[in-house]
């Protein structure tokens, strides 16, 4: 063979061999990364009505061992059932916090008598009245004036809402079940995901 040819070719070869080497190399290098779990800055609390009782008897309120977790147990009746006061969400931070309430697992009002409504009502802490009509029920709508939202949840609803520093919204409850002969419906659970944004 040709030396002229000989020595690109073993060129090629060399560089073709180097690459695929250099292809298997990994290279390390050291991030140092620290964790430190805090305890939440908005957390549930048990509202003044917590454990009262209702007409099935006592409404249970659960906030869990760090306040992170609320598990509410009604039991409504006929028409309007209105809880007042279920719980708190308070933010304990100096600093304003953006919260998204989702609901996640709707209640199956097909279940219900039709025309039932479920409604978790967030209210700001400087509301010191409730003002609310019920008169359009039959068309879905709750006129809460004072409410800063109204959570559907009998749908995959959502709101979005801010919570200064230092504050809280108190959670209500309003339910309405239409007259009927008899209330034989099945209990349900409802999931509500409460996200917050710093």
């Amino acid at each position: 063979m040709d030396k002229k040819l000989l020595a690109p070719i073993l060129l090629l070869a060399t560089a073709l061999t180097l690459g695929i080497a250099l292809a298997h190399v990994t290279t390390f290098f050291p991030i140092s990364l620290s964790i430190n779990p805090q305890n939440a800055t908005v957390i549930f609390e048990p509202g003044s009505n917590a454990n009262a009782v209702d007409a099935g008897g006592p409404i249970s309120v659960e906030t869990g061992t760090s306040n992170t977790t609320l598990s509410i147990t009604i039991h409504p009746t006929f028409e309007t059932t209105y809880y007042q006061n279920i719980s708190i969400i308070r933010n304990k931070s100096s600093n304003a916090v953006t919260i998204n309430l989702t609901v996640v697992q709707p209640l199956d009002a097909t279940q219900w008598p039709t025309g039932s409504k479920a409604y978790l009502l967030l209210f700001d802490s400087s509301t010191t009245s409730r003002v609310y009509d019920f008169t359009d029920f039959a068309t879905g709508f709750v006129n809460v004036t004072n409410a800063v939202r109204a959570l559907d949840l009998t749908q995959e609803d959502s709101v979005t809402v801010t919570l200064d520093g230092n504050d809280f919204y108190q959670v209500d409850l309003l339910i309405y079940i239409p007259d009927t002969t008899n209330l034989t419906v099945p209990s349900q659970n409802v999931v509500v995901a409460l996200q917050t944004t710093s």
